[in-house]
């Protein structure tokens, strides 16, 4: 590919004028040393404002806004970076050049070349092979709209040929969820595909069959090492059971640092790290199932599972021996209320022994009306909580079973203990609606909107 510099961005930039005077087009190399020089003299120039401890460079962005646009700039010239890298080992490849120094292939090349991983050479690989067969994708990547992850497990769900064929027919279907949601539920949304459309996969799995366990003491530290492998609904509870505790663990820490402290206490004053607390928990659990008689732990603990109503009659339907029919992907659900994935015949299985409640959900997501109480409680948390499996504030992901439910607009301001006013938060976001920031929901719609006590939108 060849390019020709036309005009330069600043008369005074030597190597812009120099740019400017070559009458011949430029060949790829060229431009990528360009590219590199004019990185490289941005991290010298910075270094230099830097460098100096006697004169601080001082504070960078005058207002958050200018703040966010800067990071969204960064995160431009990332993604564009990983497509450029991309498009050179495809060039490269394209080429013949590779057996001149001996290798086999451009990966082998790449590797000598840069010393890289082999994972990351490997998706590198991967999504070269992926840009050949998925223009929409591709355009996509060249446009900054798919970070390097979404790029990842694109390619490696293209890369299984038993879904390959569809794969390349539905990239729409990729790029509209990548523009909608963010990455988490993304990559559920994409393993979710896959398993539809390859439902008995490479092998039959039966790690569920196989469960493990073992305990193994360290003759040296005589420290015990304890690892286990369960199915995925019998392991979700079992990490709900544990974050209970550790939440308990930390609580105490808290307030043993509190009294020390006082309202200054922060995270790092703690005596015990997170590792230690969930080592702590673990051995509680043991204790209070050793302790008490009737129950592993003390309080009133409740498990729960959403499952859509489709899942349930399609698991049905095969449970009495009907054909499997593909799952709707766009009402699919089988998860704790954390968001935390389950298997559809296990989840089936389990709900023919245990009580469940029916939730119905109107074309916005929010929950139909459940009770007129004051507070969001007992099964109107619940609800909430199905709806939104983490906090709701943009980029915080604390799960919802860690979350306030509270009203958007509070009740002494006239707001209704419904559904509708209720919103799904975080300990520190919703103390943010009693600090300045404006928080309503979208009657239309059902989206949270935020604003700041400058006025700023962010959602």
């Amino acid at each position: 590919m060849a390019a020709t510099i036309t005009s330069p961005q600043s008369d005074a930039d030597p190597l812009v004028a120099m740019r400017l005077r070559c009458a011949q087009p430029v060949d790829r190399l060229q431009e990528l040393r360009w590219l590199s020089t004019d990185v490289q003299q941005f991290l010298d120039n910075d270094m230099a404002d830097t460098a100096s401890d006697d004169e601080p460079a001082g504070q960078r962005f005058a207002s958050a806004n200018d703040a966010v646009e800067a990071l969204q700039i960064a995160e431009f010239l990332r993604r564009s970076a990983d497509a450029i890298t991309v498009q050179v080992m495809d060039d490269v490849a394209g080429s013949s050049v590779v057996d001149e120094h001996g290798h086999a292939s451009v990966r082998a090349m790449y590797d000598t070349a840069t010393s890289q991983s082999s994972r990351d050479l490997y998706g590198l690989e991967q999504v070269r092979k992926m840009f050949h067969k998925c223009p929409d994708i591709k355009a996509a990547a060249y446009n900054a709209d798919l970070s390097w992850e979404h790029l990842r497990l694109l390619a490696r769900v293209y890369a299984n040929r038993r879904v390959r064929s569809a794969f390349i027919d539905q990239q729409g279907w990729f790029l509209r969820k990548a523009g909608r949601f963010d990455f988490r539920r993304f990559e559920i949304l994409v393993n979710r595909w896959e398993e539809v459309n390859d439902p008995d996969g490479p092998e039959p799995d039966d790690a569920f069959v196989k469960r493990t366990a073992s305990a193994t003491q360290d003759h040296f530290s005589r420290a015990w090492h304890r690892t286990s492998t369960h199915s995925p609904q019998i392991g979700a509870a079992m990490a709900d059971v544990e974050n209970v505790y550790i939440e308990a663990e930390f609580a105490k820490d808290w307030e043993a640092a509190k009294a020390i402290h006082g309202d200054k206490t922060c995270k790092a004053d703690l005596a015990r790290t997170d590792a230690q607390r969930r080592a702590d928990a673990q051995a509680q659990i043991y204790a209070d199932a050793a302790a008490n008689p009737n129950a592993s732990v003390s309080f009133n603990f409740v498990h729960h599972i959403v499952c859509s109503l489709d899942v349930h009659l399609e698991m049905a339907r095969r449970y009495q021996g009907a054909a499997p029919r593909p799952f709707n992907l766009d009402t699919f659900r089988c998860e704790t209320i954390d968001g935390k994935q389950l298997d559809p015949t296990e989840t089936f299985m389990d709900s023919l022994t245990s009580p469940f409640r029916r939730v119905i959900m109107d074309a916005k997501g929010v929950v139909i009306d459940v009770s007129e109480r004051r507070f969001f409680t007992g099964i109107a948390r619940t609800a909430l909580q199905i709806s939104h499996d983490e906090c709701e504030w943009p980029g915080c992901h604390v799960p919802s079973s860690r979350c306030h439910g509270d009203h958007t607009l509070s009740k002494q301001n006239g707001g209704p203990t419904t559904q509708v006013n209720g919103s799904i938060l975080c300990q520190r976001h919703n103390r943010h609606k009693e600090r300045g920031y404006t928080v309503w929901r979208d009657p239309v719609t059902g989206d949270l909107h935020i604003k700041t006590p400058l006025g700023t939108q962010i959602c």
